[in-house]
């Protein structure tokens, strides 16, 4: 796709390498990070050049540290870096629709719950903040409402 050499960035940067694709690829940026991962995996058992151990502590440093760079992207920067950088990857006004605070967004049942979006990609990133719990349609079916005849 982009011409990575997944082997090859392996080979030269070792460590560095899986921290890049899986950090990386946490923050949000499409990259095969898993890919990497399981390369990485691969090449540590043919070649012993890398400890599949460390291989695992790496990734799961840089997946933790990616993941929070994403999240202070979002809380800090949010709608209003969105506004000023969204049309770089094609995020016009139009397409930006926000829920306003304290408010939220069901899909009715008889639609299917997986994003529609024809020939566009689309990066969706769901976060939810608080309490939270499990909203049964059907009332009957909660087992909290359940009434034990012991």
């Amino acid at each position: 796709m982009f011409g990575i050499n997944l082997a090859s960035a392996l080979s030269s940067l070792g460590y560095l390498a899986v921290a890049l694709f899986v950090g990386i690829e946490s923050i949000g940026v499409p990259l095969p990070g898993e890919t990497m991962l399981i390369t990485a995996a691969a090449y540590a058992g043919a070649t012993h050049a890398l400890n599949i151990v460390a291989v695992i502590a790496v990734a799961a440093a840089a997946a933790i540290v990616g993941d929070n760079i994403g999240f202070g992207i979002g809380w800090f920067g949010g709608y209003p870096l969105l506004r000023r950088f969204g049309r770089y990857v094609r995020l016009d006004e139009a397409k930006l629709k926000v829920l306003p605070p304290g408010s939220f967004y069901t899909e009715p049942p008889s639609r299917n719950h997986f994003a529609e979006t024809g020939s566009e990609a689309v990066v969706v990133q769901i976060t939810g903040f608080g309490p939270s719990s499990t909203v049964y349609v059907d009332a009957t079916q909660d087992p909290r409402k359940s009434v034990s005849s012991n």
